[in-house]
């Protein structure tokens, strides 16, 4: 009978699971529809500056290509996880360890990824762009971006 009781208390956990992770993908593919827009750069890491919350950050860049040659959109909830202004761009993420000065970096956003490419030590690694939405991470690329308000 106390097995019964643990197996319905189980299965219960594993349907609240499946139902809590199916509604989270919706949310955030819908969130990230916005960057299908074909904005696509490549460029050279001229500053890199970290948060406390976790790995994220900004990193500035130098562009050597850009589909757009400004892009400042702004959204009801959350940031583009980019700015682009003339020769310059912002890239909001997850900072890629080891990521210096000089490095190469190029984006894709209707692919929703970020190529970094270490020049001193000839790696490349792959990370992943989403519209930040984290209220301290918002704060941080307010009081911190390269471009003015």
């Amino acid at each position: 009978m106390k097995y019964l009781r643990f197996f319905i208390v189980f299965v219960f956990f594993i349907v609240m699971v499946l139902y809590i992770n199916s509604t989270g993908s919706k949310e955030y593919d819908e969130e990230n529809k916005v960057m299908e827009n074909n904005v696509s750069f490549k460029g050279f890491v001229i500053d890199v500056k970290q948060s406390n919350n976790h790995a994220f950050g900004i990193i500035s860049l130098k562009l050597t290509e850009s589909s757009v040659k400004e892009f400042k959109d702004s959204l009801k909830n959350g940031i583009y996880p980019y700015r682009l202004q003339g020769s310059l761009a912002e890239l909001y993420t997850i900072i890629p360890d080891g990521i210096n000065y000089g490095d190469s970096v190029s984006l894709k956003s209707t692919e929703r990824n970020s190529h970094f490419y270490y020049v001193k030590t000839r790696q490349k690694s792959e990370g992943y762009i989403w519209v930040v939405t984290e209220p301290e991470d918002i704060e941080f690329v307010k009081n911190n971006t390269i471009f003015t308000q």
